[in-house]
Parts: structure tokens; sequence; C-alpha cells
């Protein structure tokens, strides 16, 4: 545990309350508050900031809270997740690409959104969708470049038969002879 005025602490956590909450609907963006069993007039609220999992199995292994100020606003990276089937592609065959999974918001740590949200089912071929046209969620600011694309619908590309060349399977050309 680490932040601002307080020296960096080490302490265990539960592995199976950790695991709960990691796996709720906020994932690694969900404001926890931290007090030590040993020491009751020690309670802070933090943010997860950084997990490692074991490279074999994939159990946490290590995990960075870092304590906040309610009163302060952060920056936090949110998912981008795209809603509905595009016109482009189930009409016109086109395919969704997407490029920007998670955008930057300000705000305070109490409204910290689980996701931003983008209706694609008005996209055809050829349609890009910007960071400028993500609604900011309640009380956020973006902050990830304007100009930034989350998602296009592309033209998918025809592989053309190679034709055969009758003329040119020939014989091999003898260059000297014996």
């Amino acid at each position: 545990v680490y932040g601002r005025d307080m020296e960096p602490l080490s302490v265990t956590v539960n592995h199976r309350e950790f695991m709960k909450f990691l796996h709720s609907k906020m994932g690694e963006h969900v404001l926890v508050t931290l007090r030590l069993a040993d020491a009751k007039a020690w309670e802070k609220p933090a943010l997860v900031k950084a997990i490692q999992h074991d490279p074999v199995d994939g159990h946490v292994v290590h995990v960075d809270f870092q304590t906040i100020l309610l009163t302060q606003r952060l920056r936090v990276r949110v998912p981008v997740v795209l809603k509905g089937d595009a016109v482009g592609v189930k009409q016109d065959g086109g395919i969704l690409e997407h490029f920007l999974r998670e955008v930057e918001v300000e705000c305070l740590p109490t409204e910290i959104p689980a996701e931003v949200a983008f209706d694609v089912s008005a996209l055809k071929i050829g349609d890009t969708v910007h960071v400028r046209d993500l609604v900011a969620p309640t009380n956020t600011k973006m902050i990830t470049d304007a100009e930034g694309v989350i998602a296009s619908i592309q033209q998918p590309k025809e592989e053309k038969p190679e034709e055969a060349d009758a003329a040119a399977v020939t014989e091999p050309e003898v260059l000297r002879e014996k």
C-alpha cells in the first residue's frame, strides 16, 4: 500500500475476498477501503494500481494499492464497449475492427464508470468512431486524445485467384551442353 503522505506499507489480503471484488462489475477500478486488522485506527480508501500474476498458473501473487483522497479527481483507464450489430457488417459483409479498447477519464474516485459504451448499429462500411464521438459518463472528463480511433468498419479484402499462364509453363532452358 502506498500513497500521498504515507510510508509504503506491506500488507496481506485475503485471497478469496480479493478475487471476489476483482471479478465484480468494476473489476480493477473498484474503490476499496483498506483496514488493518491489528490497527483499529488505520483505514484508508484505495484503488488497485497494479496486479502481478504467476506466469504458470495465473494466480495473483502481488497487488499494489494506492491510497487516495475521495475529494481529489484522478485519472483512470476505463474499457470501451461496442454495443449492437453494425449495418455495414450485417448487410454489407464488412469487418468491425476495434482499435482503442480503453480510454482515460478524469473523475472523482466515487464516480469511476465501469465502462464507456458506444452503439455501432448505424455504422456502414468506411465509417470510423473517434474518441470525440464517445459520450463522457456523468461527472467525467475524457483525457484520451480526441482524434484517437476507437473502431471502424472495413471492406473485406478480396483475394484474386492467380490465373495460370499457359506460356509460363515451359521446359527449362539448357545453358550449356556436355
